[in-house]
Protein backbone atom coordinates (compact mmCIF):
# COMPACT_ATOMS: atom_id res chain seq x y z
CA UNK A 1 0.00 0.00 0.00
CA UNK A 2 0.83 3.48 -0.92
CA UNK A 3 2.04 5.85 1.83
CA UNK A 4 -0.49 8.34 3.29
CA UNK A 5 -0.05 11.66 1.67
CA UNK A 6 -0.78 15.12 2.78
CA UNK A 7 -0.62 17.90 0.36
CA UNK A 8 -0.38 21.58 1.05
CA UNK A 9 0.16 24.87 -0.35
CA UNK A 10 0.78 28.25 1.69
CA UNK A 11 1.11 28.32 5.35
CA UNK A 12 0.66 31.45 7.38
CA UNK A 13 -0.63 34.41 6.50
CA UNK A 14 -0.87 35.02 2.73
CA UNK A 15 0.17 38.31 1.80
CA UNK A 16 -1.93 41.11 -0.85
CA UNK A 17 -0.56 39.71 -3.87
CA UNK A 18 -1.56 36.18 -3.22
CA UNK A 19 -3.96 35.17 -5.89
CA UNK A 20 -7.82 35.04 -4.08
CA UNK A 21 -8.06 31.43 -6.19
CA UNK A 22 -4.83 30.73 -3.84
CA UNK A 23 -6.44 31.74 -0.44
CA UNK A 24 -8.65 28.62 0.36
CA UNK A 25 -5.26 26.60 -0.16
CA UNK A 26 -3.32 28.27 2.74
CA UNK A 27 -3.33 27.14 6.23
CA UNK A 28 -2.28 29.16 9.10
CA UNK A 29 0.30 27.77 10.72
CA UNK A 30 -1.11 26.23 14.07
CA UNK A 31 -3.44 24.55 11.78
CA UNK A 32 -0.62 22.98 9.97
CA UNK A 33 1.26 21.86 12.96
CA UNK A 34 -2.12 20.33 14.43
CA UNK A 35 -2.57 18.01 11.09
CA UNK A 36 1.01 17.19 11.43
CA UNK A 37 0.78 15.86 14.78
CA UNK A 38 -2.65 14.39 14.42
CA UNK A 39 -1.27 12.25 11.48
CA UNK A 40 2.07 11.74 13.22
CA UNK A 41 0.03 10.18 16.26
CA UNK A 42 -2.07 7.64 13.69
CA UNK A 43 1.17 5.77 13.47
CA UNK A 44 0.52 5.47 9.52
CA UNK A 45 3.62 5.31 7.03
CA UNK A 46 3.43 9.14 5.85
CA UNK A 47 4.79 11.59 3.40
CA UNK A 48 4.11 15.15 3.13
CA UNK A 49 4.43 17.55 0.00
CA UNK A 50 4.09 21.33 -0.51
CA UNK A 51 3.16 22.50 -3.95
CA UNK A 52 3.96 25.89 -6.27
CA UNK A 53 7.10 26.33 -4.07
CA UNK A 54 5.88 29.05 -1.56
CA UNK A 55 8.85 30.75 0.92
CA UNK A 56 6.65 28.92 3.56
CA UNK A 57 7.58 25.74 2.36
CA UNK A 58 10.96 27.16 4.03
CA UNK A 59 9.62 29.31 6.94
CA UNK A 60 7.38 27.15 8.19
CA UNK A 61 6.44 23.74 6.45
CA UNK A 62 10.05 21.66 5.52
CA UNK A 63 11.20 22.50 9.05
CA UNK A 64 8.51 21.26 10.94
CA UNK A 65 8.49 17.53 9.20
CA UNK A 66 11.66 17.30 9.65
CA UNK A 67 11.56 18.24 13.43
CA UNK A 68 8.53 15.18 13.31
CA UNK A 69 10.78 12.82 11.39
CA UNK A 70 8.27 13.16 8.02
CA UNK A 71 9.72 12.66 4.79
CA UNK A 72 8.11 15.82 2.60
CA UNK A 73 8.45 16.59 -0.85
CA UNK A 74 8.45 20.65 -2.55
CA UNK A 75 6.99 21.04 -6.14
CA UNK A 76 8.34 24.05 -7.03
CA UNK A 77 7.49 25.52 -10.14
CA UNK A 78 10.44 26.23 -12.48
CA UNK A 79 9.06 30.10 -13.57
CA UNK A 80 8.53 31.13 -10.16
CA UNK A 81 11.89 30.66 -8.47
CA UNK A 82 13.20 34.05 -7.10
CA UNK A 83 9.71 35.74 -7.87
CA UNK A 84 8.29 37.91 -4.28
CA UNK A 85 6.96 35.13 -1.97
CA UNK A 86 8.68 32.18 -3.69
CA UNK A 87 11.77 30.08 -3.12
CA UNK A 88 14.84 31.19 -4.80
CA UNK A 89 17.64 29.02 -5.72
CA UNK A 90 19.33 29.39 -2.60
CA UNK A 91 16.23 28.62 -0.47
CA UNK A 92 15.45 25.12 -2.75
CA UNK A 93 19.28 23.47 -2.28
CA UNK A 94 19.06 24.38 1.76
CA UNK A 95 15.57 22.24 1.08
CA UNK A 96 17.26 19.35 -0.66
CA UNK A 97 19.88 19.46 1.98
CA UNK A 98 17.60 18.51 4.80
CA UNK A 99 17.29 14.79 6.17
CA UNK A 100 14.58 13.42 4.20
CA UNK A 101 13.72 16.14 1.72
CA UNK A 102 13.25 16.96 -1.55
CA UNK A 103 12.76 19.09 -4.53
CA UNK A 104 10.41 17.78 -7.25
CA UNK A 105 8.69 20.08 -10.60
CA UNK A 106 5.74 20.58 -10.51
CA UNK A 107 6.23 22.29 -13.64
CA UNK A 108 6.82 26.05 -15.30
CA UNK A 109 3.86 27.87 -15.13
CA UNK A 110 1.38 26.17 -12.99
CA UNK A 111 -1.12 25.36 -16.09
CA UNK A 112 -3.36 21.97 -16.17
CA UNK A 113 -1.02 19.82 -18.29
CA UNK A 114 -4.09 17.49 -19.76
CA UNK A 115 -4.98 18.04 -22.99
CA UNK A 116 -1.77 20.31 -23.43
CA UNK A 117 -0.15 20.25 -27.21
CA UNK A 118 3.00 18.02 -27.25
CA UNK A 119 5.27 20.76 -27.18
CA UNK A 120 4.19 22.65 -24.64
CA UNK A 121 3.87 19.25 -22.73
CA UNK A 122 7.07 18.70 -23.53
CA UNK A 123 8.23 22.29 -22.22
CA UNK A 124 6.32 22.00 -18.86
CA UNK A 125 7.55 18.43 -17.34
CA UNK A 126 11.13 18.30 -19.60
CA UNK A 127 12.49 22.03 -19.26
CA UNK A 128 11.18 22.76 -15.98
CA UNK A 129 12.72 19.50 -14.72
CA UNK A 130 16.14 20.92 -16.08
CA UNK A 131 16.23 24.19 -14.79
CA UNK A 132 15.00 22.91 -11.36
CA UNK A 133 18.22 20.78 -11.12
CA UNK A 134 20.31 23.11 -12.09
CA UNK A 135 19.20 24.61 -9.48
CA UNK A 136 19.42 22.68 -6.80
CA UNK A 137 22.55 20.48 -8.16
CA UNK A 138 20.92 16.97 -8.24
CA UNK A 139 18.94 14.88 -10.32
CA UNK A 140 14.80 15.34 -10.15
CA UNK A 141 12.41 12.16 -10.41
CA UNK A 142 9.59 13.11 -9.11
CA UNK A 143 6.33 15.48 -10.51
CA UNK A 144 3.19 16.98 -8.75
CA UNK A 145 0.64 17.10 -11.23
CA UNK A 146 -0.66 20.73 -10.65
CA UNK A 147 -4.08 20.58 -9.73
CA UNK A 148 -4.51 16.69 -10.21
CA UNK A 149 -5.37 16.46 -14.15
CA UNK A 150 -4.23 14.48 -15.81
CA UNK A 151 -4.99 11.25 -18.18
CA UNK A 152 -3.09 8.46 -20.05
CA UNK A 153 -1.31 10.98 -22.54
CA UNK A 154 0.03 12.92 -19.32
CA UNK A 155 1.18 9.83 -17.66
CA UNK A 156 3.28 8.46 -20.75
CA UNK A 157 4.53 11.63 -21.10
CA UNK A 158 6.05 11.66 -17.91
CA UNK A 159 6.90 7.90 -17.52
CA UNK A 160 8.81 8.87 -21.25
CA UNK A 161 10.58 11.57 -19.73
CA UNK A 162 12.23 10.00 -16.71
CA UNK A 163 10.02 10.78 -13.19
CA UNK A 164 10.00 7.70 -11.65
CA UNK A 165 7.61 9.54 -8.81
CA UNK A 166 4.17 10.83 -10.34
CA UNK A 167 2.09 12.26 -7.59
CA UNK A 168 -1.55 13.38 -8.32
CA UNK A 169 -4.73 14.37 -6.05
CA UNK A 170 -6.73 11.71 -6.18
CA UNK A 171 -7.03 11.14 -2.57
CA UNK A 172 -5.18 8.01 -0.99
CA UNK A 173 -3.74 5.55 -0.49
CA UNK A 174 -3.73 3.09 -2.95
CA UNK A 175 -3.07 -0.70 -2.84
CA UNK A 176 0.10 -0.60 -5.71
CA UNK A 177 2.65 1.65 -6.33
CA UNK A 178 2.98 1.20 -9.63
CA UNK A 179 1.12 4.73 -11.16
CA UNK A 180 0.27 7.96 -9.61
CA UNK A 181 0.74 8.25 -5.80
CA UNK A 182 -2.42 9.69 -4.67
CA UNK A 183 -2.44 12.96 -2.19
CA UNK A 184 -5.32 14.41 -0.05
CA UNK A 185 -5.03 18.56 0.22
CA UNK A 186 -5.61 20.58 3.22
CA UNK A 187 -7.47 23.60 2.66
CA UNK A 188 -8.83 26.12 4.77
CA UNK A 189 -11.86 26.30 3.51
CA UNK A 190 -13.06 23.15 5.13
CA UNK A 191 -12.29 21.72 8.91
CA UNK A 192 -9.11 20.48 8.60
CA UNK A 193 -9.78 17.93 11.44
CA UNK A 194 -12.56 16.73 9.08
CA UNK A 195 -10.08 16.53 6.50
CA UNK A 196 -7.65 14.53 8.11
CA UNK A 197 -10.09 12.11 9.54
CA UNK A 198 -11.15 11.74 6.14
CA UNK A 199 -7.21 10.78 4.99
CA UNK A 200 -7.10 8.31 7.48
CA UNK A 201 -10.27 6.62 6.98
CA UNK A 202 -8.76 5.70 3.89
CA UNK A 203 -6.62 3.02 5.02
CA UNK A 204 -9.97 1.07 5.22
CA UNK A 205 -9.02 -2.41 2.79
CA UNK A 206 -12.57 -2.31 1.10
CA UNK A 207 -12.01 1.88 0.15
CA UNK A 208 -8.07 1.48 -0.70
CA UNK A 209 -9.53 -1.29 -2.79
CA UNK A 210 -12.17 0.66 -4.64
CA UNK A 211 -9.45 3.38 -5.24
CA UNK A 212 -6.99 1.04 -6.90
CA UNK A 213 -9.64 0.36 -9.57
CA UNK A 214 -10.32 3.61 -9.65
CA UNK A 215 -7.12 5.05 -10.53
CA UNK A 216 -6.12 2.10 -12.76
CA UNK A 217 -9.23 3.01 -14.91
CA UNK A 218 -8.65 6.45 -15.04
CA UNK A 219 -5.02 5.81 -16.16
CA UNK A 220 -6.38 4.15 -19.65
CA UNK A 221 -8.59 7.21 -20.21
Amino acid sequence: MTPLIANFHGLGTPSDAVDAAERPYWLIKPEFLSALDCLVQSGSELLVTFDDGNLSDLEIGVPACVERGIAAIVFACSNRIGKPGYLGTAELRQIADMPQCSIGSHGADHIVWRGLEPARLAAEITESRAVLEQAVGSKIIAAGIPFGAYDRRTLQALLAAGYTKIYSSDGGPRLLANGVYPRRTLRSDNSVQSQISALLASRSALTVLRQEVRLQLKALR
